[in-house]
């Protein structure tokens, strides 16, 4: 068997360095060879091997316990294969088959322990130290032996004739009639079968008699009345075993106890009186048996060592219900989400009788949750199916709907054992609308021109409670639109540089799902992250603003995309004759404008700043160093005269130059434009917020005889870039 373990993260990992929870298992009495492969570097990153042939000498040993006086179950202190070390890989062979191991797992099916692998230098240190979670497993015949005998009689005695009735019935349902569970899948399962006692024998399989679309009563508890928890959750479902009532928790009270039956049929005729059997013999009594002395009361034994506080409500996988057998040898505590279980149940108050009248020839049904009664029209909805009285309406009121709710169910592993799963929970999503009719199709419009590349995505930021951040619910995220994420990215201060909001990247921590129904993206973090701070989720973004086509139209260009790409195909439109005349272009060809040469005049000098007019609209630029500063909000008019001013236009790339440490860049336009900064790549990005001190930048907060502000605080010296493009 070969293992894969990632040691700067310390955890097993498959062969792609993806990191696992299953615990390998070790089973008395085998002798195998465990292969040790060791990666380094982050996980979910490309493998890499790690050379460990620097170490000389290694040792390994298997225990429950760390108490250092006790013999392990197993010890392997030469013989492991350190051929392959400069690849990373080791062989480690284990001897099973010891008397520590049995005495150690005991009569228990298996035991959780330890593998511990040292490895030293030539000078006899420790320089590397694994340790593994790994599951030790019992043997049921260890020893082996002769096959047992068989009774001495075939006759039953009495008792043993009880004990073989009184044994449980064993359920089990499948949809396919080859493979199946223990837990049955609402409407899932197809067929059953059943059996008399562990050792008894399977019956045919028989088909699942389901009622017509029913709902079926998935009660929380199921005890004697006087078990009954005092003040549970709200919707609470009990089931009291002497009467065979059900009560519900609603309201901070118990509901009355209702009694779920099917209807009864007539009676039938009482059938003729059997005969009466001979009476037996009644055997001799025995006579009773001398007491024995009481034995003197055992030592208490020492209290155990306090168990480590257990995990929260998480989801490690989803899927279907068909699918979570694929994690029936998950680790105790493996939580599983059936995706596909979308059922129908009553949502509000506890219902608990139907009544049923005749309304103007149209029969109606009414259901009563105690303090009102609320009616449907018409016909009877199916998920009522189940709740049945013979009680007649006799009272009028308004025609309301029943309303119904949606839920998946959520799973635990309660074991290591196969297949140990615990009953599914509900959880429940929100209440979904009405589908509206669809209107008649519109004529089919002109084509629209050729679109502009997408629009660069700003980051969003979550659990700041900032204006415009996501909450965080549940240890998720979600936001509206299917954007592809680039990276999440989680806050935190550090104790030596407190006052800087630093940032790091768990992108290969979270999962990330794109909902197409509902044109949602939503965000899973693992329960054991610190999200206290919050974070931001950057998206991917364009190579550039504009496309080539899109800048040939800016310049006046007028063919369409398919004729504007054939000339590029075929070589570009082509030179002018070279014969010293002034051409021009009409209707896709050359014409001469005048017959006679002309000396070219020098081209005038350019003006670097063009004087504005009068009244027009203008963008400000540069970077302010001013130490009465502490948010680029605080701006005003007396500062413009630092700034490179423009009138307003759309801008390409341009440097501020090298902002000094401590210094504000800023950006000021009017409305209808928006200022960004280079991210590094020749893309745009959002002017950061929090750089060194939490609100700091901007970007477009309006004040008011300044205009629309877009700045942050800088950190270091370095050369800064923008853009201004219009909106």
């Amino acid at each position: 068997m070969i293992l894969y373990y990632n040691i700067d993260k310390q955890c097993l990992v498959d062969e792609f360095n993806c990191q696992i929870n299953s615990k390998p298992v070790l089973f008395f009495g085998e002798k195998p060879l465990w292969e040790l492969q060791l990666y380094q570097g982050e996980v979910g990153s490309s493998p890499k091997n790690v050379d460990v042939s620097n170490v000389i000498a290694w040792r390994a040993a298997v225990d429950s316990d760390w108490n250092h006086s006790t013999v392990p179950m197993c010890r392997t202190p030469d013989g492991i294969d350190k051929s392959a070390a400069a690849v990373g890989r080791i062989g480690i062979p284990l001897d099973a088959n010891t008397t520590t191991f049995l005495g150690s797992v005991g009569q228990a099916q298996s035991r959780a322990a330890f593998l511990e692998v040292r490895g030293f230098d030539s000078k006899g240190n420790v320089v590397l130290v694994i340790v593994l979670n790994i599951i030790c497993h019992n043997a049921l015949d260890p020893e082996g032996g002769e096959a047992p005998e068989a009774p001495e009689s075939d006759a039953a005695s009495k008792a043993w004739t009880q004990a073989i009735l009184s044994q449980p019935l064993f359920w089990e349902y499948s949809e396919n009639e080859k493979e199946w569970h223990s837990l049955l899948a609402l409407h899932v399962d197809l067929y059953q079968r059943v059996k008399h006692g562990t050792d008894g024998v399977w019956s045919a399989p028989m088909p699942i008699p389901y009622g017509k679309d029913g709902l079926a009563v998935m009660p929380d508890m199921v005890a004697e009345l006087a078990n009954r928890p005092t003040a549970p959750a709200d919707g609470f479902c009990f089931v009291d075993t002497t009467e065979g009532k059900t009560y519900w928790f609603i309201g901070g009270q118990w509901t009355a106890g209702v009694p779920l039956t099917t209807v009864p049929g007539p009676e039938g005729k009482q059938g003729p009186e059997g005969k009466q059997g001979i009476q037996g013999k009644e055997g001799p009594q025995g006579k009773q048996g001398i007491q024995g002395n009481d034995g003197k009361q055992g030592k208490q034994g020492e209290p155990g060592l306090k168990g480590e506080p257990g995990d929260g409500l998480k989801i490690d996988a989803t899927g279907t219900l068909a699918n979570r057998h694929n994690y029936d040898a998950a680790d105790r505590g493996f939580s599983y989400m059936a995706t596909d279980l979308y059922c129908d149940s009553i949502t509000g108050a506890v219902i608990y009788t139907r009544h049923a009248a005749s309304d103007d020839g149209a029969k109606a049904f009414g259901w009563s949750d105690g303090e009102k009664t609320v009616y449907t029209k018409s016909v009877n909805p199916q998920v009522l199916d189940p709740i049945y009285s013979d009680k007649v309406c006799t009272v009028k009121t308004d025609t309301v709907t029943a309303t119904a709710q949606k839920y998946q169910q959520w799973y635990q592993k309660t074991s290591a054992d196969l297949g140990a799963w615990s009953a599914g929970i509900r959880v429940y999503s929100g209440k979904q609308g009405e589908t509206g009719k669809t209107g008649p199709d519109g004529k089919q419009g002109p084509q629209g021109k050729q679109g502009e590349n997408a629009a660069v995505a700003s980051p969003i930021e979550f659990g700041t409670d900032e204006e415009g951040a996501v909450e965080v619910i549940a240890n998720s995220v979600m936001f509206n639109g299917i954007k592809p994420v680039a990276t999440v990215e989680l806050y935190f201060t550090s104790t030596d540089d407190p006052d800087e909001l630093k940032s790091r990247q768990v992108t290969h921590l979270v999962t990330i799902e794109y909902c197409d129904r509902d044109n949602r993206t939503h965000i899973f973090f693992p329960s054991d992250l610190d999200l206290a701070m919050g974070g931001r989720i950057r998206f991917a973004q364009g190579i550039s603003a504009i496309s080539p086509y899109q800048e040939f139209l800016a310049a006046g260009g007028a063919d369409d995309y398919l004729t504007w790409y054939a000339h590029l195909t075929s070589g570009g439109i082509s030179d002018a004759p070279d014969d010293g005349k002034i051409y021009g272009r009409k209707n896709k060809t050359w014409v001469v404008l005048n017959s006679q040469p002309e000396d070219p005049e020098p081209d005038p000098e350019p003006d670097p700043t063009p004087e504005p007019e009068p009244g027009a609209e203008m963008i400000f630029y540069g970077y302010i160093t001013d130490p009465a500063l502490t948010s680029v909000t605080q701006l005003t008019a007396v500062h413009f005269d630092k700034l490179t001013e423009v009138p307003a236009t759309e801008l390409g790339k341009t440097s501020l130059g090298v902002v000094p440490a401590g210094s504000w860049p800023v950006v000021i336009v009017p409305d209808g434009y928006a200022a960004y900064k280079d991210d590094g790549f020749g893309g745009l990005a959002a002017f950061g917020l929090h750089n060194g001190i939490p609100n700091t930048g901007a970007n477009g907060i309006s004040i008011a005889g300044v205009g629309k502000v877009y700045g942050e605080f800088k950190l270091a010296d370095a050369e800064l870039f923008i853009y201004v493009r219009q909106v």
